[in-house]
C-alpha cells in the first residue's frame, strides 16, 4: 500500500517526516567536508588580506 493512499491521521506520517529528516541530515552531513573546507579557504583569504592592509 502506498503511504500517499493512507489518510493524514496515519501514524505511519511521523516515520516518513523523520526520514525525510534523516535523509536531508545525511545529504548535509556529506556536504559538510566541502563546506568546513571552503569555510578554511575563506578564513585564510581574511587572514591574507588584513595582513597586506597592516602592511600598507
Amino acid at each position: 500500500m502506498h503511504p500517499q493512499v493512507r489518510s493524514v491521521g496515519s501514524p505511519c506520517l511521523p516515520l516518513q517526516a523523520r526520514l525525510a529528516i534523516d535523509a536531508d541530515t545525511a545529504a548535509f552531513a556529506l556536504r559538510i567536508p566541502k563546506i568546513m573546507k571552503s569555510l578554511e579557504l575563506l578564513v585564510e583569504q581574511i587572514i591574507l588580506s588584513s595582513r597586506s592592509l597592516k602592511k600598507k
